[in-house]
C-alpha cells in the first residue's frame, strides 16, 4: 500500500465543540446588542410620537378654544340683532309717522296756496276799485 499521508487536523471533537459554543455567545451577543439597540429605537420613536400626540392636543385645542370663541362672539352678535318682527313692527310705525307728517305738510301747503290765493284775489279786487275810483274821480 501506498504511503498515506497523514492529515493532521487540528480540529477535534473538543475543539469543534468549543468553536461552537464560541460562535454561539458571540452570536448571542450580537443578538443581545441588536436587541438592545431595537429596543432604544423602539423607546426613542414611541417618546417622539407621545411627544408628537401631546403637541397635536395641544394645537387641537387651541383650535377648538378660538373656534368657540367665535361661535360665542357669533352667538353674542345674534342676540344683539333686530329680528325680523321686530324689524317688520319698526317700519310699519315708522311709514305711519312719514304718511301722518306728508298730510300735514300737504294740508300746510294747501293753507298756503289758499291764502297766497286770497292774497292775490284781495290786491286785485283793491286794484280795480282803485282803478274804478280813480276814473270816475277822472270824469268828474
Amino acid at each position: 500500500m501506498a504511503e498515506q499521508e497523514e492529515v493532521s487536523s487540528e480540529w477535534t471533537v473538543n475543539t469543534l465543540f468549543t468553536y461552537m459554543i464560541t460562535r454561539l455567545k458571540a452570536m448571542e451577543e450580537l443578538l443581545e446588542e441588536r436587541k438592545d439597540a431595537q429596543n432604544k429605537a423602539m423607546e426613542a420613536a414611541l417618546a417622539a410620537a407621545e411627544k408628537a400626540v401631546a403637541k397635536a392636543e395641544v394645537a387641537t385645542e387651541k383650535r377648538f378654544d378660538s373656534v368657540n370663541e367665535f361661535r360665542q362672539t357669533l352667538s353674542d352678535q345674534a342676540t344683539q340683532f333686530v329680528t325680523r318682527t321686530e324689524y317688520g313692527l319698526s317700519m310699519g310705525a315708522m311709514n305711519e309717522r312719514l304718511s301722518d307728517v306728508k298730510t300735514r305738510l300737504d294740508k300746510q301747503e294747501g293753507k298756503g296756496v289758499g291764502l297766497n290765493a286770497g292774497w292775490l284775489y284781495l290786491t286785485g279786487a283793491v286794484i280795480i276799485v282803485g282803478t274804478i275810483i280813480g276814473a270816475v274821480i277822472a270824469v268828474t
